[in-house]
């Protein structure tokens, strides 16, 4: 009797310790993806979504025309070249320290644009605001894909869902703190905002697995079982990665292209200023939904297939814009506005995935730097190109066609030549 009571009072005490030790697990994992989840909310919504609201004010005070507030945005995507650097420095200098570094730079940026003046100053500034962005966001993918080696495309896409989340909430914030404070002293709160949040980020970000902030180490079985190897070879991909690289300027172009020239497009189509704003704001809102919705089809679906669906979508959307009009179906615009907020969201957790299963695992991060480079650059060209060309043709017909057709092609590229391998039921 008294061995069966120790060996049932041992049962009752291995059971408590299991669930206690699940419970501290499940602790550790969500206080890491919190903080991953916070980083990108304080990067791109204070540095992007937020600063839109700022663009009218300053117009009003400076007299500066668009070419000038235009400018001002550009700054801020200028930094894309850190993204090589912040790649480089994550397994040298761990991730809490990028984003202790990142976060400074962007809360200095933005404290530093309360005593400016004159726009080559706020250039400067917002460069200096791009460049924190740059270094905060470029580890996080690289960083969820180790912390969460068993759902590396669900943990990344959470992450991306941070970044619109953060517009939906630092958007309206700083709408209302210029309303009430004037933009100089709504601009000291962003960056008060933004650093206070980083110091909690930081705080957060811990291994989940127990290993030290700069541990790139991961179970190279785990890992691979989960896609993130090269079915047991270290070699390049090269057709996969240049289709990959294709597809990245098709889409981003048509993405950037058409979300810079929404409220121009809509107004064109009989839309009141007060309707294009609600439809604009709702495009943050699809995104985060399609942030979510990849997270899931990176788990579930083949990579061959999600992305070249993922291609074939943008193309159906930016053909899609060619139809707004006075005379389209009153469906049209509402169907290219959803469409074009869920893709915003979704391509990015597709695309990295893509990415991250066709490169060796170690290569990850810094392949991730050159990626972000180039996903970047097609996000500042995509505007000006599509501008131009209206410009130039009076309609946005003949870029958006070819746009939408550039997309079909490396949706079909991407069938070809994307490994069966990659997907995600291998």
């Amino acid at each position: 009797m008294t061995l069966d009571r120790d060996a049932a009072g041992s049962t009752t005490l291995d059971v408590h310790e299991v669930r206690a030790a699940r419970r501290m697990r499940l602790w550790r994992e969500g206080s890491a993806l919190g903080g991953l989840f916070l980083c990108g909310a304080l990067a791109f919504g204070a540095g992007a979504y937020a600063f839109t609201q700022f663009l009218q004010p300053l117009a009003a005070e400076f007299g500066w025309g668009r070419q000038v507030l235009g400018g001002l945005m550009s700054a801020f995507w200028l930094a894309a070249p850190f993204t090589v650097v912040a790649a480089y420095s994550l397994d040298r200098v761990g991730i809490r320290s990028l984003i202790l570094a990142g976060g400074l730079l962007e809360a200095l940026g933005a404290a530093g644009m309360t005593f400016a003046t004159q726009p080559t100053e706020f250039y400067l500034l917002r460069f200096c605001m791009g460049v924190g962005k740059v270094i905060m966001v470029t580890p996080i993918p690289a960083t969820a894909a180790r912390w969460f080696p068993r759902r590396p495309g669900l943990a990344i896409a959470i992450t991306f869902c941070g970044w619109h989340v953060g517009g939906l909430i630092m958007a309206p914030l700083a709408a209302e703190l210029v309303a009430s404070l004037g933009w100089r002293h709504a601009l000291g709160w962003v960056s008060a905002i933004i650093f206070a949040g980083v110091g909690v980020s930081v705080a957060m970000l811990r291994d989940p697995r127990g290993r030290a902030d700069g541990d790139a180490g991961v179970s190279v079985a785990a890992f691979e079982s989960a896609g993130g190897g090269a079915a047991g070879t270290s070699r390049l991909h090269v057709a996969g990665l240049t289709v990959i690289c294709l597809s990245t300027i098709a889409y981003y172009m048509g993405y950037t292209g058409l979300l810079g020239q929404l409220s121009p497009l809509l107004a064109d189509g009989g839309f009141s200023s007060h309707e294009i704003g609600a439809l604009t704001g709702s495009v943050a809102i699809s995104a985060v939904i399609g942030v979510l919705l990849a997270g899931g089809i990176t788990e579930s679906v083949s990579t061959r297939f999600s992305g070249s669906g993922t291609l074939l979508l943008m193309g159906v959307t930016v053909f899609g814009a060619t139809l707004v009009g006075p005379a389209a179906a009153h469906w049209v615009p509402y169907a290219v506005v959803i469409l074009l907020g869920t893709l915003a969201g979704g391509g990015d957790p597709i695309m990295i995935d893509a990415l991250r299963r066709e490169v060796p695992r170690r290569q990850f991060a810094r392949a991730y730097g050159w990626w972000y480079l180039l996903c970047l650059s097609a996000c500042a060209a995509g505007p000006w190109v599509v501008g131009a060309a209206f410009d130039r043709t009076g309609s946005y017909r003949p870029v958006f066609t070819i746009i939408g057709i550039a997309c079909a092609l490396a949706a079909a590229m991407w069938l070809a030549s994307i490994r069966r391998s990659s997907a995600a039921s291998s």
